[in-house]
């Protein structure tokens, strides 16, 4: 649909409790998302489970503590997800739990979506050990409101130590800050964007890839730049 990443916040979900369920993904990519959001957790026999800080919302069972078959039928795996969706969008997980990514690397290689797959985690130090174990995975560094100045000095310790793309707050995307990434060999990504306008702005500015809660708008607007862009390159 358009060279802009398009990632579903948790999918498509119709209530907050809906995020991170198979249900909110299908209907995230059925909207036309071309990447999914989600948030990783591992349970006690070692399997990567999409739930928010290792807790389930829907019954507050610590995940850790348990075994994949004692979990909700409601709180997906992995593999679940590739195996009701294929494999043919972007994934960005939020590796609040690195001790998950062999599991999520293991799955995601098996279901032949790693080259699709991004790693979100904000201690570089452990980035630069996944760039070295597996050397074709794409990183990404979530920030915090930072000032330009911090900004441009994080993007060259992220391009010196092999990380694909910096996550900014929309409001922090300047076209300095894109420009100055894409000469590093950076992607920027812009995260909380919850209307119409900053999205417009962020697009506009050429960010990389754009992390949204409301799918459709997300959907339309995307659609549109990448209808301008294919008129003006004909």
């Amino acid at each position: 649909m358009s060279h802009v990443i398009g990632f579903a916040h948790r999918g498509a979900p119709q209530e907050r409790s809906e995020g991170n369920t198979l249900p909110a993904f299908v209907r995230a990519l059925e909207m036309g998302a071309t990447g999914l959001e989600t948030d990783i957790g591992l349970t006690a026999d070692g399997v990567p489970i999409l739930e928010h800080t290792g807790i389930s919302l829907r019954r507050g069972l610590q995940t850790a503590k348990l075994t994949r078959d004692h979990l909700p039928a409601t709180t997906p795996s992995l593999r679940d997800l590739y195996e009701r969706c294929g494999n043919t969008f972007e994934l960005s997980i939020d590796m609040a739990q690195p001790r998950a990514v062999e599991a999520v690397v293991a799955v995601t290689t098996e279901c032949d979506a790693f080259d699709r797959l991004w790693l979100t985690y904000w201690r570089l130090p452990t980035l630069v050990a996944w760039r070295q174990r597996w050397p074709q995975v794409h990183l990404a560094y979530p920030s915090m409101p930072i000032r330009l100045s911090v900004a441009m000095h994080l993007i060259d310790r992220l391009a010196d130590a092999g990380v694909d793309a910096l996550n900014v707050h929309h409001r922090f995307c300047r076209e300095r800050l894109i420009d100055y990434a894409h000469v590093r060999g950076v992607r920027l990504f812009a995260w909380g964007i919850r209307s119409s306008r900053p999205l417009q702005r962020v697009v506009l500015l050429g960010i990389d890839g754009v992390y949204c809660d409301h799918v459709e708008m997300m959907v339309q607007i995307l659609g549109q730049h990448h209808d301008k862009e294919s008129t003006m390159h004909r």
